[in-house]
């Protein structure tokens, strides 16, 4: 029956500047029957496929064996990489890049108008005052971030945090980024590479000018007061706003040249109602998506990135 044993000082491991992982193993068979057997016994080794330590991409490229004394001794050795690079046919030039684009979104925001209603009680009209609502479109261009590498493994699960990160907001140099997910493509001649393009989108909010025509209406995060607004004629509206970095409700007539920020970025706006008719309804703000500042960091791949290249 054959054996196996695995010559430990023969172990081989280097890193590159660039994070790109290379290993070797080599092993000793005795009573194996030819290189095939010797080689069937090297694979029935626990975790023959992946160099240990190593991150989970240095996976094994290829094997080799090498029969001796007669072939009574077999050695086998066994060549790992994160980078393909004992395929012999991988392309050792690719590097994982960076891209950009936009898109263009319409927001959805409440805007308020004042107006009357008449009713009749018997022979007498009663006219009430009240708001009206409705809603107005803003478009906005989104900045999308898109990052693309290159990921081998042999243990699929590995992939599944691309799709526990979708949709949470990252934090990444300073900066609060939405993750939209991931478009992976397996390579057809190496179904153990993966090239993985990861995309986030920047919202920075919605701001808007106050002018004598349109006032802006925005709740703060505590618990939304009435305001005494002032007297308004019927042309004057108010777009209503919220905003996560306000601690107060905030009426503005007038704004500077940057405007005001009336939504927090990846927040959206709706209505209370009103506790009565002639009482303005109360804007209230909603965060869509979970925060997970640190998140970006446990995708697969995002290791490779090269020094002095952060992401974003």
């Amino acid at each position: 029956m054959a054996s196996i044993a695995e010559l430990i000082d023969s172990r081989q491991y280097t890193i590159d500047r660039n994070g790109k992982e290379a290993g070797t193993r080599v092993f000793r068979v005795l009573e194996a029957q030819n290189e095939v057997g010797a080689k069937d016994e090297f694979r029935r080794l626990a975790g023959f496929d992946q160099f240990p330590g190593a991150s989970s991409g240095c996976i094994l490229d290829s094997v080799s064996v090498e029969g001796k004394n007669g072939n009574t001794l077999f050695i086998v050795t066994a060549n790992y990489s994160s980078f393909g690079g004992f395929l012999g046919r991988q392309d050792d030039s690719f590097e994982p890049y960076f891209g950009w684009g936009y898109r263009k979104v319409t927001v959805k925001l409440p805007f308020l108008y004042q107006g009357s209603i008449t009713t009749s009680s018997g022979d007498a009209e009663v006219i009430k005052n009240v708001w009206f609502a409705k809603t107005v479109d803003i478009t906005e261009s989104r900045l999308i971030r898109t990052f693309k590498t290159r990921f081998r493994t042999n243990d699929l699960s590995i992939l599944d945090v691309i799709a526990d990160q979708d949709r949470k907001i990252h934090l990444i140099n300073g900066k609060q980024y939405l993750f939209t997910g991931a478009d992976v493509q397996q390579d057809t001649k190496d179904p153990r590479t993966y090239y993985i393009t990861y995309t986030w989108e920047l919202d920075n909010g919605t701001f808007a000018h106050a002018t004598s025509k349109m006032k802006l209406y925005i709740a703060g995060d505590s618990a939304i007061n009435q305001i005494q607004l002032p007297a308004l004629g019927k042309d004057v509206g108010i777009l209503c706003g919220f905003r996560l970095v306000s601690s107060s409700n905030t009426f503005v007539s007038e704004s500077d040249e940057e405007g005001t920020l009336i939504r927090s970025p990846y927040a959206s706006v709706d209505l209370a109602g009103a506790e009565s008719e002639s009482d303005i309804p109360k804007p209230t703000g909603y965060l869509l998506y979970d925060y997970e500042d640190e998140g970006w960091k446990k995708l697969p791949g995002i290791g490779d990135i090269p020094p002095r290249r952060p992401l974003l």
